[in-house]
């Protein structure tokens, strides 16, 4: 009984360690095969126009810069470029396909109903009214605001791509695989949420009525046609996601990348409520989920790397008595030629 044990711990031990240190590849390889299943069982295409995914499509045309710099100043990293960031580029499309063509359908079919009436009414016992409101009445219409509004809003899609090719080029390889993993939890832990606890937003009926600026309709107008579908409201990823990104690359960035940030994290957030996309409420579960995300990415890493120790130890004691392993740890770092 006992050496049963002893020989199922290991086995176990090795699991842990290989999803936790090829988390995003498996992530991926599952919602993948979601998506694929989907576009079969409903004949739609595997993924949509690359253009149409705003995040995808943006991390594209970063990896195109970065193909061009490693073409010229870093030639060693080229083949271990393409390598690092296609799988990101693979999940973004992934993540942006299931949304824009399955989630509503995949809702539906669970037979969920919105949870708008809760959410108001969230909003309504925390700021007095929805946020939304509040915030309208706040920036009247003031052509400014809420450019700057739609500034930080687009702004979102590149956030990703931009911190990812500083930590690239001017960090190291575990910085960047680091950050890659928080922003592959975030956006499928939000999708899985969005399917589940589907909401309209705000704006859906105040648009939809006319009872808004003009700035505001033209912003939601654009977004539902290109970057959005009907139930992406909880949580708000334009605030979990630059929050999550925020807080996981904050120790490797230089200040004024820092400041600038934190800007672009506060701008989004106000944008997400201030041009109506969301409650007050989707904001709280915002800031909730980034937490879990930074817990959840730091507790694998530190799991894949804890049980690497323990493999390690494990093979030197193997060596001092004699005997020879040359496995390779899955998740330890290998240094950058």
């Amino acid at each position: 009984m006992e050496e049963s044990f002893v020989m199922r711990r290991p086995a176990n031990s090795a699991v842990t360690r290989v999803l936790c240190a090829r988390l995003d590849e498996v992530l991926t390889g599952v919602y993948l095969a979601l998506l694929v299943g989907l576009g079969i069982w409903r004949g739609a295409p595997i993924f949509e126009d690359i253009r149409s995914s705003g995040l995808a499509w943006r991390a594209l045309q970063f990896m195109g810069m970065g193909i061009f710099m490693s073409a010229l100043f870093f030639r060693a990293r080229l083949v271990g470029f393409l390598r690092d960031w296609l799988p990101f580029v693979l999940a973004l499309m992934t993540y942006e396909g299931l949304k824009h063509m399955h989630a509503t359908a995949l809702t539906t079919a669970l037979g969920i109903h919105p949870i708008d009436g809760f959410l108001s009414g969230m909003d309504e016992s925390l700021f007095g009214g929805r946020a939304s409101d509040i915030a309208g009445r706040i920036i009247g219409g003031n052509h400014f605001v809420l450019s700057a509004l739609k500034l930080f809003y687009a702004g979102y899609y590149f956030l990703p791509g931009c911190v990812l090719g500083y930590l690239y080029f001017f960090a190291d390889q575990a910085k960047f695989f680091l950050v890659r993993r928080a922003v592959v939890i975030c956006l499928y832990g939000g999708y899985l949420m969005y399917v589940l606890l589907p909401a309209a937003g705000p704006e859906f009926d105040v648009a939809r009525l006319g009872h808004a600026p003009a700035g505001v309709l033209h912003a939601y107008s654009y977004a539902m046609a290109n970057l959005r579908y009907q139930f992406d409201c909880f949580p708000s990823l334009h605030t979990a996601l630059p929050w999550a990104l925020t807080m996981t690359s904050w120790p490797f960035l230089p200040k004024l990348m820092r400041a600038g940030l934190v800007t672009c994290a506060v701008g989004s957030t106000a944008a997400a409520v201030g041009l109506g996309f969301h409650y007050g409420t989707d904001l709280i579960g915002g800031f909730a989920w980034a937490a879990i995300v930074v817990w959840l990415t730091h507790w694998t890493t530190r799991k894949s790397s804890s049980s690497a120790g323990r493999k390690s130890e494990s093979t030197t004691a193997s060596i001092a008595s004699g005997s020879n392993s040359d496995e390779v740890v899955p998740g330890t770092a290998v240094p950058r030629d």
